[in-house]
């Protein structure tokens, strides 16, 4: 078992009872709740019973979906470390990034980019994480996901998002984290 796996089952102890309740709460397979709400000890003792942490529901998501929609950047390295798909797509061609892009989870974009994910990566609507993140005003999200591209010198262009919505375009000013005034 990875060092990493080792660390996060220790410091995230699961027990049945959690991870029934987790999957209680919700309408969410037991991997996609516990990604859900972070419960990195339930998806790892899921997933040696055998869960399958790529496993897809009826729109083709996965943990990593649900995991970076809710900003789990933890839960994400962990299902990386379990051989998850952090680029996965869905139905309508949206990756993990796409889902933490909209909702403003700059840590889970960050764990994303470390493991490769393709944050330039197009939805079938053509939009990408950043495009996303700039029709919803998400402004640390569009810096830091500038700043990332910028960082591993993939960017191609600004991109639409930033054309489309040149208001987001300004002052972005070089603090990754950071609110953009």
């Amino acid at each position: 078992m990875a060092k990493a796996l080792q660390t996060a089952a220790i410091n995230s102890p699961c027990t049945i009872e959690s991870v029934l309740t987790s999957f209680q709460q919700s309408e969410l397979c037991l991997i996609h709740a516990s990604a859900w709400n972070g419960e990195v000890g339930a998806l790892m003792l899921l997933h040696s019973l055998g869960f399958d942490v790529n496993q897809r529901n009826d729109l083709g998501e996965t943990a990593a979906h649900f995991a970076a929609g809710r900003g789990h950047a933890k839960v994400l390295r962990v299902l990386r470390e379990l051989g998850a798909n952090l680029g996965a797509v869905t139905a309508m061609g949206t990756t993990p990034a796409h889902w933490a892009a909209v909702e403003n989870k700059v840590e889970a974009l960050k764990a994303l980019s470390e493991a490769g994910v393709d944050l330039e990566k197009r939805n079938h609507d053509g939009k990408t994480p950043l495009d996303w993140a700039a029709r919803n005003g998400r402004r640390e999200a569009i810096h830091v996901i500038k700043q990332l591209l910028l960082d591993a010198n993939r960017i191609t262009g600004i991109g639409t998002g930033l054309a489309t919505y040149p208001d987001m375009a300004s002052d972005m000013s070089g603090r990754v984290g950071g609110s953009v005034a």
